[in-house]
């Protein structure tokens, strides 16, 4: 369901109660489903920090898109969105009306003069700018299964805290794919035994941007719901302990198929209970915090494969350090920061899924500081 409410109807308009994620959306993986998501109010775990998970979860929005076949029969895609701070690019006041007393003219004709709207003003004085981000995948065409999918609605972000649904323009959105920038991840392992995994990608560099959003009214640049990123000189390693905060605005669809008896939603097999699926995942319409860490790496440091369990609807989410049991594998003050935008995992894995990183995406400026280099002009929140 994209939106607040849990009644039917389309993304733009409010969304569907059940995800059709089993045929549009790209393949995931359970990786080890002894492990549990950790869920609120609490968030108490052994894995995160219940101050830091506190804190990421207010940071979790869901991404949906109304996506129509060749015979435009509608359906939503959904999948996770996030913010990245900016804090080299200059926030701006919004732009107050006219002083001046406004004519109005009313149904019957009538000409008044009335005062001009109040100035919408910002939840906190703080106000810092960022950038909607999520998976490239969600937000193109496609053709799966022999199906032409076009991405012609309304790409729209939901926060879990706020409630707020904001319509977003992403780079690249109803873009049919380029076939000539798919890619072959290949992805090593650490030690002696090092193994080479090749995965097939068939979206090339899967991370897709948003207009910056800048306008102080604006509530996207609130920085409690933005990811400060690591800086250009962090080195992504094996054994670094990752989270994502993932919501899940809908509920999973738990009918059988008809075809080798699986569920519906993400093609698992009945071997896995309900209750088993939930305590994986946490509950329908809420925050959930999943962890694991960084298994493989990619010679070029532009992906990595990791063992966080992931289900069809979680591409585009970010992945943050956590801050507990990194034994020194990254600085005290980075935890908590994001490093990358998970995608999914490769065709017929099982056993691990892949981000790509988001260090390439910046730029260091005279200060030393970094910033983030995406070629976009356009701003969002005007």
């Amino acid at each position: 369901m994209i939106g607040g409410a849990r009644s039917s109807g389309s993304v733009s308009s409010g969304g569907s109660t059940h995800s059709s994620c089993r045929t549009l959306c790209v393949p995931e993986c359970i990786v080890d489903k002894r492990r549990k998501a950790i869920v609120g109010p609490s968030y108490s775990s052994l894995e995160i920090s219940e101050e830091l998970a506190s804190v990421v979860a207010k940071k979790a929005f869901a991404f949906g898109v109304q996506i129509v076949d060749e015979t435009l029969n509608a359906e939503d895609r959904h999948g996770q969105a996030g913010l990245i701070q900016n804090p080299h690019l200059a926030t701006q006041d919004s732009i107050p009306p006219s002083e001046k007393k406004q004519k109005v003219v009313d149904r019957y004709g009538n000409c008044t003069q009335q005062k001009p709207p109040a100035i919408k003003k910002p939840k906190s004085e703080q106000r810092i700018s960022a950038i909607p981000i999520t998976a490239l995948h969600n937000v193109v065409n496609d053709t799966i299964k022999g199906v032409k999918y076009n991405a012609s609605g309304v790409a729209v972000m939901i926060n879990s805290d706020t409630g707020t649904t904001k319509a977003i323009e992403f780079q690249r959105k109803g873009d049919d794919i380029d076939r000539s920038k798919s890619i072959n991840v290949e992805l090593f392992s650490d030690g002696e035994n090092s193994r080479v995994e090749t995965i097939p990608w068939t979206y090339g560099i899967d991370i897709s941007c948003g207009d910056p959003a800048r306008k102080k009214a604006f509530e996207f640049t609130d920085p409690n719901l933005s990811f400060e990123v690591v800086g250009p000189n962090f080195q992504y390693k094996i054994g670094q302990r990752i989270g994502m905060a993932i919501y899940r605005n809908y509920e999973f669809d738990f009918m059988s198929t008809g075809e080798n008896d699986i569920y519906a939603n993400n093609g698992w097999d009945r071997s896995l209970s309900k209750d088993d699926i939930f305590q994986v995942f946490g509950p329908d319409h809420s925050v959930s915090i999943h962890t694991g860490v960084i298994t493989h790496l990619s010679s070029d440091g532009r992906t990595f494969g990791h063992d966080i369990n992931t289900y069809k609807g979680c591409s585009g989410a970010i992945v943050f350090l956590l801050d507990k049991y990194q034994d020194g594998l990254i600085a005290d003050d980075d935890a908590g920061k994001a490093i990358a935008i998970h995608v999914g995992c490769g065709p017929g894995s099982t056993k691990m899924n892949i981000a790509f990183t988001v260090r390439h995406l910046l730029v260091v400026e005279a200060s030393g500081s970094p910033s983030l280099n995406l070629g976009n002009k356009r701003q969002a929140g005007s």
